[in-house]
């Protein structure tokens, strides 16, 4: 997205958020990415760097897990 791009130019700080999107099946993956500056030895900021991590697996556990503890709870 251009806005966290923007906010990492400007502020010159990584940021890290959770991304969500539906494959060509129509199955939700879910990633967490991080964007972070590049910047050179002489302190010039060269563009922005990005990597994204599946945690699709995940985040289907942990919500697994809950729906599993609301029913046993219930």
């Amino acid at each position: 997205d251009v806005v966290d791009v923007l906010l990492v130019f400007t502020t010159r700080e990584t940021v890290q958020f959770d991304y969500a999107v539906h494959d060509a099946k129509g199955e939700l993956e879910e990633f967490q990415v991080t964007r972070f500056p590049v910047i050179d030895d002489n302190g010039t900021m060269l563009g922005v760097g990005t990597f994204a991590i599946d945690v699709t697996a995940r985040k289907r556990a942990e919500h697994e897990s809950t729906v599993a503890g609301e029913r046993f709870r219930a």
